[in-house]
Formats: C-alpha cells, structure tokens, sequence
C-alpha cells in the first residue's frame, strides 16, 4: 500500500479521542471506586482500573497528536506516533486478561487448579505485553537514528503504521474471544451481544485505518459500546450488591441476636463456649478457632476451648513434646499473648503477614482475627479464630460482627464467672459451716472438775474451721490427761485432721498412762494416711492426782510453761519429739522423750498454740514468747481462767487491726493450795 494515502490525524478525529478519553476517565473513576470499596470482585476491578489507564493514556497521546497536526506542529517526536497504538493494544489485552481471570476464578474453586490456570493466563498476558513494548522499543529506536526531518506522521510512517494497526486488529480479535468464552459473567445475554458488537466495530476501525488513514469514528463507537456496558454493568452490580449488602445486614443483625439470646439463656461456662465458638466458626466458615483465659494471677493464658486444627498459639518447647496448640501462654507472649496484654484486636489478611507471624511450624494460616476478651474490670482472655474453608481472607465486616459477638459474648462470660464463683463461695461458706458445726462439738465445752485443780480455757479460730484442738482426759481415778495440738493446715482439710486426731486421742488415752505410748499409738494410725504438707503438733501431759508428779511428751509444739508459786519461776519443758504423721512408727518411737516432774501445790501448767506468740501486729512484729512469760508472772497466782483470758486478750490488741491467721489456744492447770483447796475454781473459761 501506498503510504502517501496516510494523513497526519484531523482536529475531527483528535475530538474523537477526547470524547474517548472523557468516557474512560468515567470508566476509570468507577472502576477505582469499585475497587477501593473491595465490591463485586476486588481484583477484577482493580485489574480493570490498570487497563483503562492504558487506554486513557493512548487516547491522550493520540489527542495531542491530533491538535498538534491540526496546529501544523512539527516538533511532535516520532515516538508519540508509536506508543499511541501501542497502549490501546496494552489495554485492549488487559480487558481480556482480565475476562480470563473473572471466568477462571467463577468456574473453578478456590485451590490450587485455579491458582495454576490464573498463573499461566497471566504469564500470557505479560509475554505479550512484554513483546509489544519490545515492538514499540524497537520502532522507537529506529526513528530516533533517522536524520532530521524523521517522520512525524502516519503519513511518513509507511509499514510501520501496518504493524501498529495489525496489532490493535489482533488486540480486538483476541478480546471478542475471550469476551465470547467469558459470557457466563455478564448479568445478561445482550450486554454480552454489545460488547462483541463492540469489538467488530474496534476491529473495522482498524482495519480502515489500515487502508485509507486515521479514521477515528469506529474506533469511537466501540469505545463508546465498551464503556456504556461495563457502567451499566458495574450500576447493576452495585444494585445487586446492595440488595445482598442489605440482607446480609439483616441476617447478620437476626443471627446477633440469636446469638446474644442464647448468651444470656445459661450461666454454664462450658456451654457458653461452645455457644461463642459455634457462631463465630459457623456464620465466618472458619476452620478453626479458640477461645484461651487469663490467669488472674499470673496472667498465663490457658486454653477454655479449641476447635479444628487450631495451629500453636506460640513456638513450641522442644523439650516438651506434649505442648501444643493446648498448651498454656505466657504472659504477652506468641500470637494472642499481646492482644490480651495491650487489648489490641489481631486482623491478617495476607498470607504473607501471616507468615511473618508464625515463625513456628506450623498449618498454613492465611487469614486470622484475634479479638480480646473484655470485662468492666479489665481484658481477661482472647478468642481468635483461624482460615476460611472457602479459601478466601476474613473481610471488614467479618471483623466487625465478630467484635460485636464478641463484645456481648465477653460480657456474658464475665457474669457467668462470676457468677459461679459466688455460688462456689455460698458452697464453700456452707460446707465452712457445717464443718464449724462439726468442730465445735468436738471440743469440749464442759471442762472436768477435779477437787484441788482448777482449769482455764481460752480458744479462738482464725478460720470458720480452725486446727487447734484441745482436751482433758480423766483416764482414771488418780489420772488426768492434758492435751493441746496443732494442726498444720487451715479450713476443711486441717479440721478434719484435727477430728480424726483428736478421735484417736480419745481411743488411745484411757489405754495407758504414759503419754509416749499414747502418742506413738496415734503417729501409727496417722502417719500411713497422712497427705503431705498435713501434721500435727502435740503436747500432751498425765498428771497423777495423788503424787502430782506430770509426766510430758512433746511432739514438736511449742514449750510447756511451768510457773512455780514458791518464787513465779518459770521452766520451760520441751522433751525431744517429731510432729505426728511426719515419721514412720518406728523412726517416731526412737525420737519421742518423755519428761517427768514433780509439780507442788499453788503451781500453774500452761499448755498454748503458736497462734500465740506469732501473731502479728500492723507493723508486721510477732507477740513473742517475751511477752507470753510476762503475763505468766503477772496473772498466775490469779488462777488458770483469769490467765488464759489475759493472754488472748493481750494479743488481741497487739494485733490491733491485722488480721489473724492462725488459731489461738491458751489451756492453763493449777493445782491450789493446801488453804484454798476447798474453794478451788473449777469453772471452766469461755471457749
């Protein structure tokens, strides 16, 4: 063909690529919308934006050639000529990339099948486009070498203008195909008729420009087709959407209250896990997920409920094999360590991030959300959740319904806790009851009377059930037994201790007369039942009424006072002993002392606990056994009642407001004189 029949392009047709331009920048704009609200197929529209630029850049650079020709410029540069065909067939391809990739992702499921025909549609495109900017490279090149005066119009272009156009023909070719296969996307079968009625026109005006020169006219009816069907496209997409927006509104708006329903139906814990879990996995299509609690101490997470193979919430010890996805969190530590520290929710919607999370071997994890569980005191657990089984990534409105979820589900757990713990403390003050009950009958709140001695008791529990024990033993007719012990354990477990001792006390005393053999007997019955952690101290005193001589054995407990009447002296008496249930029989038989002494009218015997002398006052000092021997001196002569009430009263207000944790029992004998004998005291002191 004669290349004199080319043209430099008429002002006429640099109007046509304005009026092109102005209705792709319209396309352009939807298209950015489209994408940037991540509606109707994100990538779609984003690969459509991508290839609408191209086509608005070409349709730029050919109005600038237009009004430069009509201008009778001639420094318009020899590549414009060029790139100007060039980016409509970029674009033109792009439009059909992008069909291939809307009808792969529609007819295949989400795998690795569509990720392998996406991936190779995608090297053909960029293979294409690669060998046209290698085109445009080369003609570029060529120009540039030509001496002044190079061509700066199709006119002057001759074969060249050929290839541009024949490629702009086979982009046109190429996009009615691809346009035809992909037919299934379009809403209806006439916006597919247009858009091939489209591409013939594209096509026919290539083909004129091919033999008589720049006729843009065609050219301008094929775009003007292809815009009004994908704006009429996206409108009625954007509608449909909306309506499916809307409903999706309104089920997600049923199913929160479904679900806050059944939060507020039950205070069972593990039920309102399950209630959690099961929504969140069911109406997100997760694959697995869990909920983890915090200690309140420690603030190490723990593991409440786990579904579907949850990946480790943190890098595995290696030497220990059974941790896991069960295992417990440390304090800000792994994935959901510092949502609960910082309250801070965990969004992923990117493998990669994903990756750069778990640096631990783990399952794939694409996706996430990880919300904290909050209460008016504070965040207290997490819940995450984990993949969709679609395939896809958890969107915005995924994360913001799942906060709602979680914000009521929070709530409710927090109530039930708490409520569960206040129903555990009405148990546990019952059971405390009960057992106090149990206790106070036990200890014996009528003391003996034996003519010439006098008795005082003072007992007092730091506890609802206490471990301290005290009784008298009339083991015959010229014998009296003494006994106090400690149990060494509080509440339910100690006092249960202390009446199981206290039962074999009875048994065994009124056996023997020597309080070795009693207590050996009990340390046999004890010591192969005994738990660990749980003993009892002992001192345990005979006195023979006739001779009062006091036999003693001690079994690790504080000292027995003997305070003399002849001059207030006192002894102190500790025969060598170990705590009963600490020694097997025979190691406890080898150990065990027992002390005689001779005792004298008017002498006092002072058996007591170390909830005594170790009790503490507000600045953290101890009662001290100082403070023990001067009451002892003061209040002695003032009979066993009176002593033992001024010993527990004095640490009572050495206390002050500190709290006492230990029981307190002060049990006191006196043995009168010969003058007072006959109105001996034998009233027994409050216990």
């Amino acid at each position: 063909m004669d290349p004199s029949s080319y043209v430099d392009i008429p002002l006429a047709d640099a109007v046509y690529c304005l009026g092109r331009a102005l209705v792709l920048a319209i396309l352009v704009s939807s298209e950015a919308l489209l994408a940037r609200q991540r509606r109707v197929g994100f990538e779609r529209h984003l690969i459509m934006f991508s290839t609408f630029i191209c086509l608005l850049a070409a349709e730029l650079a050919g109005l600038m050639l237009g009004l430069g020709a009509a201008h009778g410029a001639s420094s318009l540069r020899a590549e414009m000529w060029i790139w100007y065909p060039l980016l409509s067939t970029v674009g033109l391809l792009g439009v059909a990339f992008c069909f291939d990739y809307v009808r792969i992702s529609r007819s295949y499921p989400a795998g690795p099948l569509a990720n392998r025909l996406a991936r190779r549609h995608s090297r053909a495109f960029l293979i294409a486009v690669g060998l046209i900017v290698s085109i445009g490279a080369l003609l570029s090149a060529m120009m540039t070498e030509l001496p002044l005066g190079a061509p700066t119009s199709y006119e002057q272009m001759g074969r060249a203008s050929l290839l541009l156009h024949g490629l702009q023909v086979a982009a046109y070719v190429i996009l009615g195909w691809k346009a035809f296969q992909s037919r299934i996307i379009w809403l209806s079968a006439t916006e597919t008729r247009v858009f091939l009625w489209a591409c013939v026109s594209g096509l026919l005006g290539a083909l004129v420009q091919m033999v008589t020169g720049p006729r843009e006219y065609l050219t301008t009816l094929a775009f003007t087709l292809f815009v009004a069907v994908f704006l009429r496209d996206n409108y009625r997409r954007s509608e449909i959407q909306a309506v499916r927006s809307s409903e999706k509104r309104t089920e997600r708006t049923l199913l929160f209250h479904r679900i806050t329903t059944q939060l507020k139906s039950t205070s069972e814990l593990s039920r309102l896990y399950e209630i959690l879990m099961d929504s969140l996995m069911g109406h997100l299509g997760a694959e697995s997920g869990a909920i983890y609690l915090a200690d309140p101490h420690t603030r190490e997470l723990r593991p409440a409920l786990v579904r579907g193979q949850f990946p480790p919430p943190m890098a595995p010890d290696k030497s220990d094999e059974s941790q896991g996805r069960l295992a417990s969190i440390p304090a800000g530590v792994g994935v959901l360590g510092p949502v609960v520290e910082s309250g801070t929710p965990l969004y992923i919607d990117d493998p990669k991030s994903a990756e750069r999370l778990y640096t631990w071997p783990c399952p794939m994890v694409r996706t996430t959300i990880a919300l904290p569980l909050r209460s008016p005191e504070g965040v207290y657990g997490a819940v995450q959740v984990v993949n969709r089984k679609d395939g896809a990534v958890f969107g915005e409105e995924e994360l913001r319904f799942m906060s709602l979820v979680v914000e009521q589900a929070g709530l409710a757990i927090y109530n039930a806790r708490l409520q569960n713990e206040m129903i555990q403390r009405q148990r546990s003050e019952e059971q405390m009851k009960i057992a106090r009950q149990i206790q106070l009958r036990l200890i014996p709140t009528d003391l003996p009377h034996i003519p010439g001695l006098s008795l005082g008791v003072q007992y007092t529990a730091a506890q609802e059930v206490g471990g301290d024990y005290f009784d008298f033993y009339r083991i015959d007719h010229d014998h009296l037994g003494v006994l106090v012990f400690d149990v060494a354990g509080k509440g339910v477990p100690g006092a249960l201790l202390m009446a199981i001792t206290g039962t074999f006390l009875k048994m065994a005393s009124p056996r023997s007369t020597s309080p070795a053999w009693v207590l050996n007997e009990v340390n046999a019955a004890l010591s192969a039942d005994t738990r660990r952690g749980l003993y009892v101290t002992a001192i345990y005193g005979v006195l023979t009424l006739s001779t009062l001589q006091f036999s003693l054995v001690c079994a690790g407990h504080p000292d027995a006072f003997i305070i003399r009447e002849r001059d207030l002296a006192i002894e102190r008496h500790k025969p060598r002993g170990a705590a009963i249930g600490l020694l097997r029989p025979n190691r406890f038989r080898a150990v065990m002392e027992q002390e005689t002494m001779q005792l004298e009218q008017g002498d006092t015997v002072l058996f007591y606990t170390d909830g005594v002398t170790e009790a503490m006052n507000e600045q953290g000092e101890p009662f001290g056994e100082e403070r023990l021997l001067e009451l002892c001196r003061r209040f002695a002569r003032q009979g066993p009642k009176r002593l033992s009430a001024e010993i527990t009263e004095a640490v009572r207000q050495f206390a002050g407001a500190a709290p006492q944790y230990d029981d307190i029992t002060v049990v006191a004998l006196r043995i009168w004189p010969e003058e007072e004998a006959a109105g001996g005291d034998a009233t027994p002191a409050a216990v």
